[in-house]
């Protein structure tokens, strides 16, 4: 009997999806430590801070399922290459602007909601394009992997970034930490758009389907109706809402408050 794990990374497509899925998961890492120091540095304000991190989650609460319907439709690896290059822009502007110091608020506001909205037709392409890519033997073991990649990067990441945005002491040194960082994030999208476009995928038969947004009702009230679906999703919302945002807010204002040379030390010295 063949081993799947090996027949796995042996599969090229597979191998261009790891490679550049590992980077773009780093590079999502090193922003999202380096957006709230950022912030913090900018206003102080965890009111702010909080508004901005709403600001990146709201889109992808609210279009994720018009990106799901939009994946069903069109193919994934296009509308996942054309999210990748969005990032790619937005980051850059992102990066460049904040090495200059011409960012403000507004800006910020601005490049976080278009973030967050991109990542909304992102995530559902991403999930897609696996069933496209690999044979179906190989789909659990591939999700498997990515998973496991998911977690080593959600544990060595943010240590990354920590050491590039802190590593310098004064104002100037914080600013160009925090735009190497995002502009590290931004070469990881163009990086692994290339490796995207490397893979290939199966055709796929679309199905004349309903509009988006009768279908989007349909997959809601479905879900709804289901018992299980509907309690787990009100159990991760709640603790999306009651956990997870307010740790999001917490840990970065306490860096910068307390931490020797926190962001909030930095301003108050410039």
């Amino acid at each position: 009997m063949s081993d799947p794990r090996r027949e796995l990374f042996g599969h090229a497509n597979f191998r261009w999806l790891l490679g550049g899925g590992l980077l773009s998961m780093l590079g999502d890492q090193f922003t999202l430590l380096a957006l709230p120091w950022l912030v913090m540095s900018l206003s102080n304000d965890p009111l702010v801070l909080g508004t901005v991190l709403a600001l990146g989650s709201l889109p992808r609460a609210l279009f994720i399922l018009v990106g799901g319907a939009l994946v069903d439709r069109h193919s994934p690896k296009k509308v996942l290459l054309l999210t990748k290059w969005i990032n790619f822009g937005l980051l850059a502007l992102l990066a460049g602007l904040t090495a200059h110091g011409g960012l403000t608020l507004p800006l910020v506001y601005a490049l976080t909601l278009a973030i967050g909205l991109a990542t909304a037709f992102s995530y559902p392409a991403g999930s897609a394009i696996v069933p496209q890519a690999v044979p179906a033997a190989l789909i659990q073991p591939a999700n498997g992997v990515l998973m496991g990649a998911r977690q080593l990067v959600l544990l060595l990441g943010p240590v990354l970034a920590g050491l590039l945005v802190t590593g310098g002491a004064g104002p100037a040194l914080q600013r160009q930490g925090l735009a190497l960082a995002f502009g590290f994030d931004a070469v990881s999208f163009a990086i692994s758009a290339w490796t995207l476009s490397r893979v290939r995928t199966a055709p796929r038969e679309v199905q004349d389907a309903q509009p988006v947004l009768g279908a989007i009702a349909e997959s809601m009230r479905a879900c709804w109706q289901d018992r299980e679906l509907r309690a787990l999703f009100l159990y991760f919302a709640a603790i999306a809402f009651f956990v997870g945002g307010p740790i999001q807010v917490a840990l970065p204002v306490l860096a910068a408050e307390r931490l020797p040379g926190g962001a909030a030390a930095r301003r108050r010295s410039a």
